[in-house]
């Protein structure tokens, strides 16, 4: 018959169907961030993948924080809108980075900005984690507090920062990371 079935591309990092830019690149810890809150729907290079055979791709934050943004699965669709890309039950992830692109040595950026070294990559992520930590204890204990006490007391302060850095900690999101 001369026809065959060829399965639907999965694309694993892309940048496409991102309005706006893909690097929060003012703070090495940008986990707050979410791809799924700037897709494009209309971005023409959807639809060049999918007549190349791409179905799905995964939105990757830019490499320029050594913790990056959240990322978002989405399911190729031409002339939906921006609500219907998401793939539903896809796992969360989120895109760290380490190397040159971290460290801004490859940019025209002259001013200061930490971190400058792998040295400085590696104790930001580690403070941030710890500091993540420390979100989750406070949070679980005053969820333990009976009703009563709980509306005695100013609840801990929600940090959406924090939120994806605790996610990671218990399991629940994946880690994407460039390491050159």
């Amino acid at each position: 018959t001369g026809l065959h079935v060829t399965a639907g591309l999965i694309d694993e990092h892309s940048h496409l169907a991102i309005d706006g830019g893909v690097n929060e690149g003012t703070h090495p810890v940008t986990s707050e961030v979410r791809i799924a809150d700037v897709l494009d729907p209309n971005d023409v290079g959807m639809w060049r993948a999918l007549a190349g055979g791409t179905t799905t791709m995964q939105l990757l934050h830019g490499s320029a924080n050594p913790i990056g943004g959240q990322a978002a699965v989405v399911k190729l669709r031409w002339g939906g809108t921006a609500d219907e890309l998401p793939l539903q039950g896809a796992p969360p992830s989120i895109k760290f980075a380490l190397g040159e692109n971290v460290k801004q040595s490859n940019w025209d950026n002259p001013g200061p900005r930490y971190p400058k070294t792998r040295m400085g990559v590696e104790a930001r992520m580690r403070d941030a984690f710890l500091a993540a930590q420390a979100y989750r204890d406070e949070q679980r204990a005053f969820a333990a507090l009976p009703a009563a006490e709980q509306n005695r007391r100013v609840p801990p302060r929600r940090d959406l920062q924090l939120e994806a850095l605790v996610e990671i900690l218990d399991g629940k999101r994946i880690i994407h990371c460039h390491s050159y």
